[in-house]
């Protein structure tokens, strides 16, 4: 028998039936009795700097237009605002107004020696990149107002190409070997490899945003020598055929649950040196930090708010300091080099939407890969 059992039955305070209850009777005389002397130490204190942050987190959350999967692979699943579709139907007009790099003719009739606005003609000049990150851009870009019933015509330059948007009014496109010509509306868009086209306003006026290329070889370079021998680039036959679209009409792809939007002017046939189309993106959508390895990135937003991150990677320090934001808003330009990794952040306020270039054409591929779409032209 067990010394407690013993004891308490003998004095007559105890059934033996009960012995199977002192311990815990113990441990409760104990707690009356010691208080804080039987109660387990407290938890250590949490670390909060412990926790991921944006700086400290290898994986930080965020929403791009890539598609994700809703949970990884140890089952923790990625938090992220819903979905807020945004209308994929452009503007009515593209109200556009580069004030830095717009050249007007001022004149009934004008020809645009040289392909390009002459430096002083433009308040920036053309071929400028923008911004200046030490690396020349592929393209000159700049508007062109043109006044009542003013002609501006562009040099047959073999090797050089053009591509345009109408901004506003009527513009009709003349090829300056005779034929057909176009008269294209706002959104209207056109390629003419080896330029050779004429652009009429009609008696209302005009904007059209223009986009000069080389097929090869550095744009400054070949402007250049185009100033100086134009008759060596003379043609008689185009290369290939000019090709005129409405980017209004072309089908809308669209991804990220309704939040992002793209159209394509032409196909990579018809435009094989520069892609030209438009891109919607929801107030909430960012876009995560990307490089195009081979590609220049372009946009000229008609709506925005927001900044276009650049990291560094990619580019020269000396252009730094790094990350640096460069805000995107109406009217703004801007160039991201080929390999220079840059992220979208919108500021939540409004959807992007803009005009957008990718020189030489190749990451707008994508687009049709995520709205399960087939590849344009086919």
């Amino acid at each position: 028998m067990h010394e407690w059992d013993g004891f308490l039955t003998h004095a007559g305070r105890l059934p033996p039936m009960n012995r199977y209850a002192l311990p815990l009777l113990a441990v409760s005389i104990c707690g009356v009795l010691l208080g804080y002397a039987c109660t387990p130490p407290p938890p250590k204190p949490i670390d909060s700097g412990s926790f991921p942050t944006a700086s400290t987190s290898a994986k930080p959350l965020y929403i791009s237009t890539e598609p994700t999967a809703s949970s990884s692979a140890s089952g923790s699943a990625t938090v992220s605002p819903p979905p807020v579709p945004v209308s994929s139907d452009l503007p009515a007009e593209a109200s556009l107004q580069l004030a830095d790099r717009t050249a007007s003719c001022a004149r009934p009739s004008c020809w645009r020696t040289g392909l390009v606005p002459k430096p002083g003609e433009t308040q920036q000049p053309a071929l400028s990149a923008s911004p200046d990150l030490g690396i020349a851009p592929p393209v000159a870009l700049w508007q062109e107002h043109l006044g009542a019933k003013e002609r501006l015509d562009f040099p047959r330059a073999k090797g050089f190409g053009l591509l345009g948007v109408v901004l506003h009014g009527v513009v009709s496109v003349v090829p300056a070997e005779g034929g057909k010509l176009a008269a294209l509306q706002s959104w209207g868009a056109f390629v003419a490899p080896g330029v050779g086209v004429a652009l009429a306003a009609d008696k209302a006026g005009a904007d059209v945003l223009l986009v000069a290329y080389a097929d090869e070889g550095s744009l400054g370079d070949k402007v250049a020598d185009l100033r100086a021998h134009e008759k060596n680039y003379f043609w008689g036959k185009r290369a290939a055929p000019l090709v005129v679209t409405d980017l209004q009409r072309q089908p809308d792809l669209a991804w990220a649950h309704g939040e992002a939007h793209a159209r394509m002017a032409f196909t990579r046939e018809q435009s094989p040196r520069a892609y030209l189309g438009t891109m919607i993106l929801g107030p909430n959508l960012p876009v995560a930090a990307h490089e195009h390895k081979d590609s220049w990135e372009i946009l000229l937003p008609l709506q925005a708010s927001g900044a276009l991150e650049f990291s560094g990677a990619g580019l020269s320090q000396e252009r730094g300091p790094f990350p640096k934001d460069v805000p995107v808003r109406p009217g703004t330009v801007v160039m991201a080099p080929a390999g220079a990794q840059h992220a979208w952040k919108p500021d939540e306020t409004g959807p992007l939407v803009a005009i957008q270039l990718f020189v030489p054409p190749g990451p707008e591929e994508r687009y049709t890969k995520l709205a399960g779409a087939p590849a344009a032209g086919k």
